[in-house]
């Protein structure tokens, strides 16, 4: 299909530049538009692959701490009934749980930390209480949930709801990304393409087409960190450089070519 051409074609031209942003400036918004929310969707496929092994991944490690402590958490609506009496210290994936029924609040959670500051997750009858990344966070439980939860309810779950996880995820990310695009093109690709080819007499419209060609360099950088799980603090500033770069470098075009513009090719 000649659009699937089109499509790696644009795709191959987006990174390497050349000729191609010249050629772009005649193309249809229809074909940029179509370009754009079809690599979003690749992204998207990729990015919800590499979230659902996580997440599987730490499935499967609360499906065999379930399995090795032999436990059933009871909890009726939204709150555990089966609370130990007693602080309990549980190994888990080298960090360690705290599960009291008397774990109520941060104020509980702060005199246990300061009495066990090893411990990484404070397991209450309400609330899971943790610190992720340093940040204080606390995870409710479903007012309305009544189940006992064990190996088998953790299995059968895994088995019923795992392709609607899969499908929600891919649904929430591809919708994310697009305005996360169109951020990602007035923040820092539209700047740059202004100070280039402002005296060209470039437009508005010209610059968001080809924003949109060239935003794929974007999300390619973030899902290769992401992937690859390569920790770069402050990450999104490297997109400052990286668009200098293109800017400068890949997009070449003429006074002339933004008159030829003038008249659109065909999708």
């Amino acid at each position: 299909m000649r659009w699937i051409a089109d499509f790696f074609n644009d795709l191959g031209g987006s990174i390497i530049g050349r000729g191609f942003y010249r050629n772009a400036l005649g193309y249809s918004h229809g074909r940029a538009w179509r370009f754009l929310l079809l690599f979003l969707l690749l992204i998207s496929m990729v990015l919800t692959i590499f979230a659902y092994r996580l997440i599987s991944e730490q499935y499967e490690k609360i499906v065999n701490f379930a399995q090795d402590n032999d436990y059933a958490v009871v909890v009726q609506n939204g709150v555990v009934s089966n609370m130990p009496a007693r602080l309990k210290l549980l190994p888990f994936e080298g960090d360690t749980l705290a599960v009291w029924q008397w774990i109520q609040g941060w104020s509980d959670v702060d005199s246990l930390r300061a009495e066990h500051p090893g411990v990484g997750f404070f397991i209450g009858p309400k609330a899971i209480y943790g610190y992720s990344g340093g940040a204080p966070r606390s995870w409710k439980y479903p007012e309305s949930f009544t189940a006992t939860v064990d190996v088998d309810y953790l299995r059968n779950t895994r088995t019923g709801y795992s392709w609607i996880i899969f499908l929600v995820l891919l649904i929430a990310i591809y919708l994310i990304s697009i305005p996360w695009a169109a951020a990602a093109i007035l923040i820092f690709i539209a700047p740059f393409m202004f100070i280039k080819f402002s005296k060209a007499g470039m437009k508005f419209a010209a610059i968001w087409k080809l924003g949109m060609f060239m935003v794929s360099l974007h999300f390619l950088y973030f899902t290769i960190i992401t992937v690859l799980r390569i920790n770069i603090p402050y990450a999104w500033i490297f997109n400052f450089p990286l668009y200098v770069f293109v800017v400068a470098i890949l997009v070449k075009i003429d006074p002339d070519d933004l008159e030829r513009s003038a008249i659109p090719a065909g999708i």
